[in-house]
């Protein structure tokens, strides 16, 4: 799911174990949306070139080729479930944490 957060463009997914990932929503490589794109086992496929990209935002497959380019990561953005509710640190460094609503 493609959403745009503090005017960021943010693909949420879940992983296998229903773990959220949340990445900037471009492909590194020729900015496609990769919302657009498919989610495969716990990664993101871009829809453009195919590109693979895993929750730590790493480049892990290029299709036909046996390596994979030198480009850069998708952007990741730290992220949390709780009570129902998906929390994404927006800021820079180590994420703020996050409390229950009943402490």
């Amino acid at each position: 799911m493609g959403i745009t957060l503090m005017n960021h463009a943010i693909v949420l997914y879940r992983k296998v174990d229903g773990a959220p990932v949340a990445l900037e929503d471009r492909c590194p490589h020729r900015w496609a949306p990769l919302s657009d794109g498919r989610v495969d086992g716990d990664n993101i496929v871009c829809p453009y070139h195919g590109f693979k990209f895993c929750p730590r935002g790493q480049l892990v497959e290029t299709p036909g080729k046996p390596s994979t380019p030198g480009i850069s990561r998708a952007k990741v953005y730290p992220v949390i479930e709780r009570e129902k509710q998906i929390w994404i640190w927006m800021g820079d460094g180590d994420p703020a944490p996050i409390q229950s609503a009943r402490d």
